[in-house]
């Protein structure tokens, strides 16, 4: 089978890209085909992995999104003959056989700004360009995929509820599967090597007390709540806790690096931008504090659970739903109360449950089948053949046509077979070395039927050989051949 992922770029710092990268090298494992349609993906992640870039239009939001919905479209469509199954974890005029739906739904994620915007918020969103054209691009393809029956992949209930409040999709074309968590059982073991090293590089102590952010969207992910929180605490604690901040942000960083001034923790407070060696960032932290106002899932907060981290978490996070370890995850009001956060930071120090065994061994809890990594591929691999590809489901009749360079005799055997009123069959053409003219006129024949081309090397005589070869490729009980004498 022949997989097609599509997402609009490669960022090394994105929680569904990585999600993305598992599920490839997962699908290859299985022996499956894999292309990625995108604008960049790294060298380090090709290995066997196809590449098909997809351009875009830079200079606005707008245009990146609306060039990368009608290219990926346009690059699809140069290989749909090849492709079995289409994936597609960004926003795109192409209907999908599935869409994860990382993002949360536009129409959604606009009311809920202009509910808390303020006057002139509120007039730069109804103003840009970029929410109608992602509003558009998404009637379009939410609209093609329920015509087609399509399947969306939400990682919560809650973003399941989101799309079906405003695109009317019938809930059975809806499936939940989460994020999956990678080498869960090396984690403790990787933990350990890399606590000491990283907070050495900076300049932390093994004492010391260690908050940790991760996300870009700094107004969305409460990061004033949390600065504010570090303010309140007890001058003692204080002294010794540093809040490590990991997201891009380059807009509003100056304002909050002002208001880490203006709370007087500025020295507290270590901004990294952006980073690829996020588990380095788990390994040195004692306590994930994230008070987001609205995400789908939160992808981050999994992977704190993974290194063992207690997790304070805004209930505007979609994977709150999911979070039963109550010794370990701090679901709060959002927006939060700051004193709120102090308390359960300082609650959680005296408590001593940062870092220990005992909050590994509960975070293992929460790692049930619907995170470990085997169990959440193995959905998808079983919503690939189920769902998106009825052209790969087993046939009830395999035709094996013997071919060597008499185009014409094969041309009548190929069209008779459209004609057949039984349509339930594939055809596969064991071709014992033709030249490329055949190659050539197949690539343009576009039958209703699954064809596979069986080829080897023109080396004498060797038809039994070549019948084999699609024997093997067969996928039904039953063989019919059809062999000019």
């Amino acid at each position: 089978m022949h997989v097609a992922l599509v997402l609009m770029k490669y960022n090394p710092y994105g929680g569904y890209e990585r999600q993305a990268s598992l599920l490839a090298d997962y699908l290859l494992e299985q022996g499956m085909e894999v292309t990625v349609f995108s604008s960049s993906w790294p060298d380090h992640l090709q290995k066997n992995i196809q590449f098909v870039r997809v351009p875009l239009i830079h200079g606005s939001a707008f245009l990146k999104v609306l060039s990368f919905a009608l290219f990926s479209q346009w690059r699809l469509l140069q290989f749909k003959k090849h492709i079995d199954c289409v994936i597609a974890f960004d926003r795109t005029f192409v209907i999908p056989d599935v869409y994860r739906a990382g993002n949360a739904c536009h129409r959604e994620w606009l009311e809920f700004r202009k509910k808390r915007a303020k006057f002139r918020d509120f007039l730069s969103l109804s103003l840009n360009l970029i929410n109608p054209v992602i509003n558009f691009v998404e009637s379009k393809m939410f609209a093609g995929i329920k015509k087609k029956e399509a399947c969306v992949v939400t990682l919560s209930s809650r973003g399941c509820a989101q799309i079906q409040r405003h695109f009317s999709l019938d809930s059975d074309l809806f499936r939940v599967i989460a994020p999956a968590i990678k080498n869960q059982n090396q984690i403790e073991a990787y933990r350990a090597l890399k606590r000491t090293e990283f907070r050495n590089k900076f300049s932390l102590k093994s004492s010391d007390l260690v908050l940790l952010h991760v996300g870009s969207g700094f107004d969305i992910k409460g990061l004033d709540q949390t600065i504010a929180a570090l303010s309140l605490l007890p001058e003692n604690l204080r002294r010794k806790t540093y809040l490590m901040v990991v997201g891009r942000n380059s807009k509003r960083l100056k304002y909050y690096k002002q208001l880490c001034a203006d709370h007087a923790v500025l020295d507290r407070v270590k901004f990294v931008g952006g980073v690829s060696n996020i588990e380095d960032f788990y390994s040195m932290a004692d306590i994930f504090v994230l008070p987001s106002l609205f995400e789908t899932f939160c992808v981050s907060v999994l992977e704190a659970l993974s290194y063992g981290l207690p997790v304070i978490i805004g209930e505007g996070a979609g994977i709150t739903d999911l979070l039963q370890i109550k010794e370990i995850t701090h679901v709060i009001p959002v927006p939060a109360n700051p004193k709120l956060i102090c308390d359960l930071i300082e609650k959680i120090y005296n408590e001593e449950v940062r870092v220990s065994s005992k909050s590994l061994l509960e975070s293992r809890k929460v790692f049930s089948a619907a995170f470990e990594y085997q169990s959440v591929m193995g959905r998808w691999t079983n919503l690939i053949y189920e769902k998106c590809t009825t052209r790969y489901k087993q046939p009830k009749m395999s035709v094996i046509i013997g071919a060597y360079n008499n185009l014409d005799y094969l041309k009548l055997c190929l069209y008779s077979l459209e004609r057949q009123s039984f349509r339930d069959f594939e055809v596969i053409i064991a071709d014992d070395g033709s030249g490329p003219e055949v190659k050539q006129w197949l690539s343009t024949y576009e039958p209703f039927y699954k064809l596979k081309h069986v080829w080897q090397e023109d080396d004498g005589f060797r038809k039994c050989r070549i019948l084999n070869k699609s024997i093997q490729e067969a996928r039904s009980e039953y063989l019919v051949f059809l062999i000019k004498k």
